[in-house]
């Protein structure tokens, strides 16, 4: 049955005062949010794709990006990589077209501005009431804000999720199921394979409803005819049917496993932003109110709200997600509990309403000066991408194959291709390439043949030259750089505050290595002044003294190293890295007797 429309609130002067307000904050950090300067890693791909894709005129059928896969068989999971975005990175490449990074910026914001018009609409037909709606838009934008960029094909999946989920609040209220859910969920197949996700949703409706609705056989089936037809208008894309289990390939969990974005809101918590405790109250709220509706609670609801809680719960990629998908049914799940309470219908609760939008200022206005400290005055984070970096390589072309930092792949092969290919990209398109980049990088002894694991790799795959980032995570010394500056076959050829080229002599880079030879010497100083800079601008990141303490100790300045080891003790005493550090420093003394 239908829920009972509850009462409009009373709107004093005081409470469209303030709810004006609310207006300005929550359209201010919407602003603030789509001017951010661009950060994901992961763009550069999609908009590169995008650009060739316009250029030939088809879809890509083979990965046109890397050495080292395989261009005569392409996989389920590649092709999914190279076509299961292929709508969005086309229009984002005629977004770029147009106006550049503002035209980026323009394609986000009209994302998350069709997103909140799509959660609006839904919360005004439900007629949740301002005192319930204001503090979850609030809490719903400033984790988006904080958890997510809106230059990757993913902000479809929150917009399209957005909407269904709002079909389905209707549907549960006793409206006709909607014919728009057909070309809803075909278009989403054409833009990101989050489209699975809603595939699920309306399985998990489908099969609640055939609980709520047991006495309504006629009403059931149009139900599950309507979430078929949406399932089966998914199926319109390149891949066909395969687009599922191309995605499912995707989250290969060896191919997840820490990376940083599938990490839980657990782990985000302890070793990354507190914020994310507003999920876990949003997540409470709704739950809380599921519960108290009793009897009026659905099994659908509550299979849809559970599987989108905990996907926000256990992946820090989702929880952004499940803040916007589930802001429908939270805000009529708070609005039916509420009324339920006869306090919320007496006089004393009209004030509900300025004292939640007042809330949701306060909020929203802390993130508006969060967004405002954080702006940048370019339209891309230098400190995301490898600027000077790619420019050496554009302006001395190297011959031959190039092992990159995983994380400046996607930006590399935009400001390069197609006069590199190189190892890896975000994508990971080859799996094999990806387990062996992480033991190429990591620098690997394991024995392979009499030589270390990682020299034989970077053998077989003939690397000429590697260009990476001068630290890991924790402000470490890249392990590769220390292991190749210690062999006399690598010579380096490059230094900037964030990476360095190293070379292979061979009679091939001969040139190159004659004309940009830095000594060794010169190039651990280099990379030392610039921990040296690092340190001046933020003198208490324990990291980077870590980082530097490490460096010292390469070089044989171990007295420094310790000192600065010691720093690090006296600023996070529990780094998960410091006492190993002073363990190889002690050994590095031992062996050569100082």
């Amino acid at each position: 049955m239908p829920d009972a429309a509850p009462q409009k609130s009373c709107c004093t002067p005081v409470a469209a005062c303030f709810y004006g307000l609310f207006a300005v904050a929550f359209f201010a950090l919407m602003l603030l949010f789509v001017s951010r300067a661009l950060t994901d890693p992961d763009f550069w791909w999609h908009l590169k794709t995008g650009e060739l894709m316009v250029r030939g005129r088809a879809l890509l059928a083979a990965d046109p990006f890397n050495f080292t896969g395989d261009p005569a068989t392409v996989t389920l999971r590649e092709r999914m990589i190279l076509q299961g975005y292929w709508l969005w990175q086309v229009v984002a490449y005629g977004f770029y077209r147009l106006g550049e990074f503002a035209g980026i910026k323009l394609l986000g914001g009209l994302t998350l501005l069709a997103t909140y018009a799509a959660v609006g609409r839904s919360l005004l037909r439900s007629r949740v009431r301002p005192e319930v709606a204001l503090p979850l838009l609030a809490v719903s934008l400033y984790l988006y804000f904080r958890f997510y960029p809106l230059e990757r094909p993913q902000v479809i999946s929150f917009l399209c999720a957005a909407v269904l989920v709002g079909f389905l609040v209707a549907v549960r209220r006793g409206e006709r199921p909607s014919w728009l859910l057909y070309p809803l969920m075909a278009v989403w197949a054409n833009m990101h394979g989050g489209v699975i996700v809603g595939a699920v949703l309306l399985i998990l409706f489908a099969a609640g409803s055939a609980w709520d609705l047991r006495g309504e056989p006629a009403r059931l089936r149009a139900i599950a005819w309507w979430c078929g037809g949406g399932i089966l208008a998914s199926f319109v894309n390149p891949v066909g049917l395969d687009y599922y289990w191309g995605t499912l390939e995707l989250m290969n969990r060896g191919m997840t496993e820490g990376v940083t974005e599938f990490r839980s809101s657990f782990w985000v918590f302890s070793y990354g932003t507190k914020a994310i405790a507003w999920l876990w109250l949003l997540l409470a709220v709704h739950f809380a109110a599921l519960g108290r509706d009793g009897r009026r609670g659905s099994a659908a609801e509550w299979l849809v709200s559970l599987f989108l809680a905990v996907g926000g719960v256990l992946y820090m990629r989702n929880v952004a997600f499940a803040a916007v998908a589930l802001l429908p049914l939270t805000a009529c799940a708070v609005e039916r509990a509420l009324a339920a309470l006869p306090a919320v219908r007496g006089p004393r609760f009209r004030s509900a309403g300025p004292a939640a939008a007042g809330l949701a200022i306060v909020l929203l206005g802390y993130a508006c000066v969060d967004a405002w400290r954080w702006r940048g005055e370019e339209a891309v984070n230098q400190d995301s991408v490898p600027r000077e970096l790619a420019e050496f390589l554009d302006r001395v072309p190297l011959e031959g194959n190039l092992f990159n930092e995983y994380t400046w792949g996607g930006y590399l092969l935009w400001k390069l291709h197609p006069k590199y290919r190189l190892f890896i990209d975000g994508r990971a398109i080859d799996e094999r390439a990806y387990g062996d980049y992480f033991t190429i990088s990591g620098a690997s002894l394991r024995d392979a043949g009499g030589t270390p694991e990682y020299k034989r790799l970077i053998d077989d795959y003939r690397i000429d030259y590697v260009a990476m980032h001068n630290q890991m995570e924790f402000g470490l010394v890249q392990k590769l750089l220390k292991y190749l500056l210690a062999d006399r076959e690598w010579v380096p050829i490059y230094l900037d505050a964030s990476g360095f080229v190293l070379a292979r002599s061979t009679a091939a880079t001969r040139p190159v290595i004659d004309r940009h030879r830095i000594a060794k010497k010169a190039f651990l100083d280099q990379l030392l002044g610039y921990y040296n800079q690092a340190l001046q601008a933020a003198p208490q990141r324990a990291d980077f003294y870590l980082g530097r303490g490490e460096l010292l100790g390469y070089i044989g300045r171990y007295d420094e190293a310790a000192r600065d080891f010691a720093t690090v003790r006296q600023l996070d005493p529990g780094h998960p890295f410091l006492d190993d550090k002073i363990s190889q420093l002690q050994k590095l003394r031992e062996k050569t007797g100082q």
